[in-house]
């Protein structure tokens, strides 16, 4: 496929919306146990603020979502 370069180059839907972060209070921060781990987050409270990939100064996440199932089947988001 080629790209003219005369077109511009926006995703669609772009060019997207203003960077937001999280709060800067911390109470953690962790990583893998692991040495090789490139992934480190930091905690607010028990929730997770912010992931950072693939050096801890790349915050790389807006929002983290999590989904869990009860015995019912039931599906919760958080």
């Amino acid at each position: 496929m080629l790209i003219s370069p005369n077109l511009p180059r926006f995703a669609p839907g772009g060019p997207g919306i203003e960077p937001r972060w999280t709060r800067g209070t911390k109470v953690a921060v962790g990583t893998a146990y692991s040495t090789s781990s490139r992934v480190w987050y930091t905690l607010d409270y028990g929730c997770v603020t912010e992931v950072y990939y693939p050096t801890i100064d790349s915050p790389q996440i807006r929002a983290l979502h999590s989904c869990s199932r009860t015995k019912t089947k039931r599906t919760q988001e958080q």
